[in-house]
């Protein structure tokens, strides 16, 4: 069993960040106007209106919240009629949630992220239910990069 710590929580989150920093960065590559902004140890992303990859995770982790350098990126945003969404973990540093309460964000709901230990047990029982799968006629495939 796997349990939470600041340490698990920061991969976690640093993964996360990197997911959507990877998706923006493949819009870009498509011509789309992306923004990908440092801001606090981690990055914020935004490519538009609806966009699934407009984040900020891994606040809280690394390097402290810089007020001055959070009114940038909110202006930032606000010139793109941009909303900021901020994936907080429970388990960061706690002044980062009381600096965007007290400027005005509000929590709208909450994600738990659970962790597996893949241990040789455990990649065993998964691979014998992907072969289950298979054999009552569900396909699972890697995603190709087209």
């Amino acid at each position: 069993m796997l349990f939470a710590t600041s340490t698990l929580a920061a991969r976690i989150e640093r993964a996360e960040a990197g997911v959507a920093a990877e998706f923006a960065t493949a819009a870009r590559a498509r011509g789309k106007d992306v923004m990908i902004e440092p801001i606090g140890g981690t990055a914020a992303v935004y490519g538009g209106p609806g966009e699934p990859f407009n984040k900020v995770a891994g606040l809280g982790f690394g390097e402290p919240l810089d007020e001055t350098a959070l009114a940038a990126l909110e202006a930032m945003y606000d010139a793109r009629s941009g909303e900021i969404r901020v994936e907080q973990a429970t388990i960061a540093d706690p002044s980062v949630a009381i600096m965007l309460t007290r400027r005005g964000y509000e929590l709208i709901g909450y994600e738990n992220v659970l962790g597996l230990a893949l241990t040789a047990a455990v990649v065993a029982e998964l691979a014998a239910r992907v072969k289950e799968d298979a054999a009552s006629g569900i396909a699972i495939a890697r995603a190709r990069e087209d």
